[in-house]
């Protein structure tokens, strides 16, 4: 193997087990946020501080991540004639280039990834209604604790009017 074709080697490998990192970490995030969800419901405000830190710490790992990927990306184009920009291109120059077994993993990681990351996006859609329902219970809380009316009234444009 030649020096180039090492060299290319060692950037391939790099790049799936940052894939397989991307993975493990938004599998992570994924279970603090169906956390979060639970501590929302039993109202357990401490731990949901602690969740929600946890996955402030997961969000920048996740960038840290990203930012390796920009870099990787980088230093592949010195071996392409078009820039990658999406993992098809690099699976395509995968394939072109004799890493067959590499362009299936990283293909299968990128799958799961987008599976992952759509499974985070319909959980957190779920804990923002759940936040949002309590939010206007504790307006109305507050309102009927001022002595204000206990409904809402809605305009012709369906947003609710203060009364």
């Amino acid at each position: 193997m030649n020096k180039d074709k090492m060299a290319l080697h060692l950037i391939v490998q790099r790049y799936v087990d940052m894939w397989e990192k991307f993975c493990r970490f938004h599998t992570e995030l994924y279970d603090l946020t169906c956390e979060e969800y639970v501590h929302l419901l039993s109202s357990d405000i401490d731990r949901l501080e602690q969740t929600v830190e946890n996955k402030n710490q997961h969000l920048e790992l996740i960038k840290q991540l990203d930012e390796n990927r920009i870099s990787l990306i980088t230093q592949l184009s010195e071996y392409t004639d078009k820039r990658v920009e999406k993992v098809k291109d690099l699976v395509t120059f995968l394939n072109k280039n004799e890493f067959e077994s590499q362009a299936t993993t990283l293909n299968k990681l990128n799958a799961l990834l987008i599976d992952i990351i759509e499974k985070i996006q319909a959980q957190n859609k779920k804990n923002q209604i759940f936040l949002n329902k309590a939010i206007i219970s504790l307006k109305d809380l507050k309102r009927s604790f001022a002595g204000g009316p206990n409904y809402t009234t809605y305009g012709s444009n369906g947003v609710a009017k203060n009364i």
